[in-house]
């Protein structure tokens, strides 16, 4: 028996547009490759030491065989008549294998009777009312850790390890050397005040901030601090260079 079949007509549904749904992938491909663009360079700026200068190597230290330089009218092994002048120092070099250098400027105390800070990530403050590098007492500098997104020339306190070199030069043209002696972290609670105290024993205390930005106390959390003492026999005066 033959059967009849009845045929319907194919009605299959019209495919969507492939050129809208290719300019949509496209248009988020672009959103994801700028959004890894922007936060590439918020990454760089937040953990890339930020310096105005190329590092150039300060001059060699030179020792003599006094074990050192020796000023006008002084004789060795006693005191000299003649008063210290202080000199400002204007540049601080962290030689290798850091190779880091920028300028210094004179601070004071702040309204709220703290150190004052510099206002750029790329400057350190000279505590102007303690003792100059090198000289009787403690020679405070202090640097930004951070500052507005970007990393602080003194983030570098965070790897310094003892036995590193700093130099200091001033602004007859003088240069000092030091060597790191401790480098130490402390919550700004347990921050020892004799870090800041100005007297005592010849020694240079470099200070940076720690830690997130705490709003409650205006300032971040925790403290580095690395303690150096000049390498004696090394000093050069500025007619020496």
């Amino acid at each position: 028996m033959a059967y009849a079949y009845e045929t319907y007509p194919h009605t299959a549904s019209a495919p969507a547009p492939r050129k809208k749904a290719s300019a949509v992938w496209v248009l988020i491909y672009v959103l994801i490759f700028c959004w890894i663009i922007v936060g590439g360079i918020v990454v760089f700026r937040q953990y890339a030491i930020q310096v105005d200068q190329p590092y150039v190597a300060p001059p060699a230290p030179r020792a003599n065989a006094a074990g050192g330089p020796i000023l006008p009218d002084a004789t060795p092994g006693a005191e000299s008549n003649v008063p210290v002048v202080p000199q400002t120092p204007v540049k601080i070099y962290f030689e290798e294998p850091h190779k880091i250098v920028c300028d210094l400027f004179p601070v004071g105390i702040a309204s709220d009777n703290s150190i004052e800070v510099r206002p750029s990530a790329t400057e350190g403050g000279w505590y102007k009312f303690g003792a100059s590098p090198g000289d009787p007492g403690n020679a405070i500098i202090s640097g930004h850790n951070s500052l507005k997104g970007k990393k602080g020339t003194f983030s570098v306190l965070k790897v310094l390890n003892p036995g590193d070199r700093i130099a200091i030069e001033f602004e007859n043209g003088e240069f000092r050397f030091f060597e790191v002696m401790q480098r130490d972290t402390y919550k700004l609670k347990q921050f020892p005040a004799e870090m800041l105290e100005t007297d005592g024993e010849s020694r240079m205390t470099l200070i940076t901030c720690l830690g997130d930005w705490d709003q409650s106390i205006k300032t971040s959390a925790s403290r580095v601090v690395a303690v150096c003492k000049e390498l004696p026999g090394t000093r050069i005066l500025p007619e020496a260079k």
